[in-house]
């Protein structure tokens, strides 16, 4: 029957198939393409770091808190901690279709109660959803006939501002190159005969290295802004720094470390 009514009607017949075309080559032409298509997966990531402790002190007086604490979050699957040197991070995974919104306050009100609890010097423990729409799409790397810190610094501030102008980005950010740093050893028997520790060390220069606002001073029509400098400026200046002793008395840091 069908057969018939397409040899009586062909105009017709004729018109639905290039309807048809018209509607797939429309729809074909709208149609989006992402490399990573928008998805919420159901997992969260809570980083925490404290300088200066090792994976023991962190796994006893961070991660385990923390797990004991987010473990009553709803719809929780399971949740994974790594404690490394210096910071925690805990994975946790939800069932499919759950309301990270919702999950994500939950967990920062858990954080808010526990954060009270952790050691002194420890950061807030941050929150993140695993997005992965915020993986790096393009990853170039750059050099150059000078060294490589005049690479890196051309890098940084030429080439990834330029970058950051261009319509549609979200952020660019340059990894790799020379960082300087001051590697401190501490002479252990000697760290041991003071009765000091790496934890209590760590936190002095913690607290020694800091640039603090002091406020306003007025003088005339002028204000001026009062600020202490603290920040080290040179290798000698962290030699020589002053360390309290627990039962009275000083040290200098070069007495105990190299």
């Amino acid at each position: 029957m069908l057969a018939r009514f397409s040899v009586k009607k062909p105009v017709t017949i004729t018109m639905m198939i290039l309807i048809v075309i018209v509607i797939g080559v429309v729809s074909f032409s709208k149609l989006q393409i992402d490399l990573l298509p928008q998805m919420e997966l159901p997992y969260v990531m809570v980083q925490t770091t404290y300088q200066g402790a090792g994976p023991e002190e962190i796994e006893n007086m961070i991660s385990r808190p923390l797990e004991q604490t987010l473990s009553t979050v709803e719809n929780i699957e399971d949740i994974i901690s790594i404690s490394n040197e210096g910071s925690s991070l805990l994975l946790m995974q939800f069932a499919f279709n759950t309301d990270l919104d919702e999950i994500m306050l939950q967990i920062r009100e858990r954080i808010d109660v526990i954060k009270s609890f952790l050691p002194d010097g420890t950061s807030t423990p941050l929150a993140l959803k695993m997005d992965p729409n915020a993986i790096p799409i393009i990853q170039l790397a750059v050099s150059s006939k000078g060294d490589l810190y005049t690479t890196q610094k051309i890098a940084e501030d030429v080439i990834s501002p330029r970058f950051e102008r261009i319509e549609g980005t979200a952020s660019a950010s340059v990894s790799g190159g020379l960082e300087q740093e001051v590697e401190i050893m501490l002479k252990e028997e000697t760290v041991k005969g003071y009765n000091l520790n790496s934890s209590y060390v760590a936190q002095i220069l913690q607290a020694e290295n800091l640039n603090m606002p002091g406020g306003t001073v007025k003088k005339g029509n002028n204000e001026l802004t009062v600020r202490t400098m603290g920040e080290f400026k040179s290798v000698e200046e962290i030699r020589n720094l002053i360390i309290p002793l627990m039962k009275g008395g000083t040290v200098r840091l070069k007495d105990i470390a190299d």
